[in-house]
């Protein structure tokens, strides 16, 4: 591709518009009736035109020195749904470049260099951190390895503006609001919360920043609360207490496999006494990482000139010890993280006399899981902190707004349910390394496959409440299955060989039957076609000989609750 001239911006946008004009045309069963054109233009042409000018750009010795997509991305500074994707193309272009090398593309964002542009982004500073972006790529063109690596950084800046705008509800929104408790704990008594699982029935993966606030038809999630084996196995527990460590109050965090945990074999504890213990609440390998974050987001703690001693005694009088607990293997699927996060703020606000409803427990859970840059969706904590079945809905808009709808059942169908619902560990731990950016990854492909598919899931929200609602068995087993294969079309490869075989060999026995969460493993939950079914499934399942261990599992009408012990 030689040219003796510059390309000029108006050329190539006008060919960009006659390519768009000549895909409709010629691909009328594709992308285009799906989506309306505005929608098209507004989010994906800028995107669009960054790809194309960089491919160019690299293409064309001579245009090496100008980086259209930056200038691009500098007019569009305030649109929050337009910055991801300019971020992942430059990304896909710099992959692109750098495909003589071997290293796979997935990896940390973490260099040294590359963090001022990222502290501008955590702080809102857009056009700051554009420019930063841009002035530190271009020290690292000038080798495939380093391209890679560039590569990777701009992935993680599109998850921080994406991040960005999933917050973007929390300056002057009154979706967190706090109150005054009735009742303040005593010195060294324990506040508990605990809270059910959730099972997502349909729609998962429509809730996940950005496709939650960019389908075109909003965003959709059916999902239930559950007891497993007769008890709520998530929950958290915080005490003020007067002991102190060289004459400073500390936080005692407490890890443990159950709620009446009593093998300390079974427990984890770790002392924190400096402020700088918890600067690593934004890297979820750390230790303790979700308590460390809740800590932050409550303002329990705060990075300034007081020191932890100081900032606990002025807010508590004491020091806090704070116990947590999941009753499930590790990768459950069934929501753990989002779910044991609610019930640690709840626990942190209750200790300093504050009192929170479901609403502002929802927004908040999604907001610590930004500080802690897992990027994560909405679901879970409403399948845990409601009880029963649940509809909640977004539209695609920012700031984001979720409505959340209890959908009431008899006590007749309630127990239809309870009879029917079986839960099967399948042995397997999620891995759910990398799942999240893949389907990211595909979502800003415009991919007309993701993009029906997304809306299918929707539609498919609304059809397993109806199916609730009417209280019909089958269709809800359908919309199960047609959620299962949704999820595999979002995440291909999300199933395991084992769990596939074991779906076939019960499938006769079930209405319908899908894995929990993302997928990859964790558990398997169906809706029998008999009561009786469960026990001749557990013997087959039992006669495998597999890792696999059938928990029993009921609705629960109550979601979040909180005690004195």
């Amino acid at each position: 591709m030689r040219r003796s001239r510059e390309i000029k911006f108006k050329e190539i946008f006008q060919a960009f518009l006659f390519s768009i004009e000549c895909h409709f045309k010629c691909n009328k069963k594709n992308l285009a009736p799906k989506i309306d054109t505005n929608f098209i233009m507004h989010r994906f042409l800028y995107a669009e035109l960054v790809y194309c000018f960089t491919i160019l750009q690299y293409s064309m010795p001579r245009l090496r020195t100008k980086f259209y997509g930056n200038s691009l991305a500098l007019n569009n500074s305030n649109d929050l749904m337009i910055l991801p994707r300019i971020m992942i193309f430059i990304s896909n272009t710099l992959c692109e470049m750098g495909h003589n090398f071997s290293t796979i593309r997935s990896g940390p964002s973490l260099n040294i260099n590359w963090t001022n542009a990222f502290q501008f982004i955590e702080n809102g500073k857009i056009e700051e951190a554009l420019i930063e972006l841009s002035k530190e790529r271009k020290n690292w063109l000038n080798r495939d390895d380093l391209l890679i690596r560039a590569s990777r950084h701009y992935e993680g800046a599109m998850l921080a503006f994406i991040r960005l705008a999933t917050t973007s509800f929390k300056n002057g929104s009154s979706r967190i609001e706090l109150g005054l408790v009735e009742r303040k704990a005593r010195e060294n008594e324990w506040i508990k919360a605990s809270c059910p699982a959730r099972l997502d029935l349909a729609g998962a993966w429509s809730d996940t920043p950005p496709i939650t606030y960019e389908c075109q038809n909003g965003s959709c999630v059916t999902n239930l609360a559950i007891l497993v084996n007769n008890e709520k196995p998530i929950g958290a527990k915080g005490r003020i207490v007067n002991s102190q460590i060289n004459k400073s109050y500390f936080i005692r965090i407490i890890m443990q496999d159950s709620a009446q945990c009593s093998d300390e074999m079974s427990k984890v504890s770790f002392n924190f006494c400096e402020l700088e213990d918890f600067k690593d609440y934004n890297k979820p390998q750390a230790v303790a990482c979700l308590m460390k974050a809740a800590c932050v987001f409550t303002k329990l703690i705060e990075f300034n000139e007081q020191n932890l001693g100081e900032q606990l005694k002025k807010k508590l009088n004491g020091s806090l010890e704070l116990c947590t607990w999941t009753g499930l293997p590790q990768g459950s699927g069934l929501g753990t993280s989002s779910i044991l996060i609610a019930c640690v703020l709840k626990v942190i606000w209750y200790v300093m006399g504050i009192q929170v409803s479901n609403e502002t427990l929802i927004y908040s859970v999604l907001l610590v899981e930004q500080l802690m840059t897992t990027n994560g969706g909405w679901q879970d904590q409403i399948g845990g902190v409601w009880g029963g079945f649940k509809i909640s809905t977004t539209k695609n808009k920012l700031p984001l707004e979720i409505c959340v709808k209890t959908i009431k059942i008899n006590d007749k169908f309630a127990e239809l349910i309870n009879q029917r619902l079986i839960l099967i560990y399948t042995g397997i731990t999620r891995l759910a390394k990398d799942l999240l950016l893949n389907v990211l990854r595909n979502w800003y492909a415009i991919s007309s496959v993701i993009y029906d598919n997304v809306n299918d899931l929707v539609r498919n929200g609304f059809k397993c409440c109806e199916s609730i609602e009417k209280e019909n068995l089958q269709e809800l087993g359908e919309c199960i299955n047609k959620h299962r294969k949704q999820k595999l079309v979002m995440a291909p490869g999300s199933e395991p060989e084992s769990v596939v075989k074991l779906i076939e060999l019960l499938n006769s026995y079930v209405y319908g039957m899908a894995l929990a969460g993302a997928g990859g493993g964790g558990f398997l939950y169906a809706i029998t076609k008999e009561p009786d079914y469960r026990e001749k499934m557990k013997e087959k399942i039992e006669s495998l000989n597999l890792e696999m261990k059938v928990y029993d599992a009921k609705i629960s009408h109550d979601g979040i609750e909180i005690e004195f012990c």
